[in-house]
């Protein structure tokens, strides 16, 4: 999940842009939203 979030902010890109290797971009999206809310 930190790679692929790490990946989407380093790169500019957005969500829908992750490579392959990295887990679903909705996925990656729900726990940065929830991680962003809860101040982690």
């Amino acid at each position: 999940m930190v790679n692929a979030i790490l990946y989407v902010l380093k790169n500019g890109c957005v969500w829908r842009d992750l490579p392959g290797n990295l887990p679903p971009w909705g996925t990656v999206y729900w726990y940065f939203a929830k991680w962003e809310a809860d101040g982690t």
